[in-house]
């Protein structure tokens, strides 16, 4: 069975200002590292993305189920991923999956045998002009942080 999601866009021509979707894995390479955990190269790669939209090459949009991995995975409060997010805050969207998407992420979950948090930031990214994730394998037309 096949359990890639179908390509989103296939064209990667990235203009100024691009809107992208951001995968929790970018947040929490640099949430890791801050953390104390040895610098990789990742850390670096996801670091150096954020600076990009900071110096307005890119707007980003996320998920609540973006902010819930985070928490879930760093141990976060709200608070603090609030204050972690404050300075993107004017290049970023937060977005809440309508229902609708919600029941088309268990449907191709239950379909593709992937996670239902990964349905949702594809079927999320797809309305937008790319993903920014480290996730690669269920993404096949997911961008690298290190890629962009």
């Amino acid at each position: 069975m096949d359990n890639t999601l179908k390509p989103i866009k296939a064209v990667w021509l990235l203009n100024f200002m691009s809107k992208v979707y951001v995968d929790s894995n970018v947040f929490i390479a640099v949430i890791n590292q801050d953390f104390g955990r040895a610098f990789e190269f990742m850390d670096y790669k996801s670091q150096e993305f954020f600076d990009k939209v900071l110096e307005c090459h890119y707007e980003i949009v996320i998920s609540d189920t973006v902010i819930n991995e985070i928490q879930d995975v760093t141990g976060l409060s709200d608070s603090d991923v609030n204050n972690f997010l404050r300075p993107l805050v004017s290049k970023l969207t937060i977005i809440n999956p309508s229902k609708s998407l919600l029941d088309e992420a268990i449907k191709l979950n239950y379909e593709k045998h992937i996670g239902l948090n990964d349905c949702v930031h594809y079927l999320i990214s797809k309305n937008y002009d790319g993903m920014v994730t480290w996730n690669i394998k269920h993404f096949p037309n997911g961008r690298k942080p290190s890629e962009m």
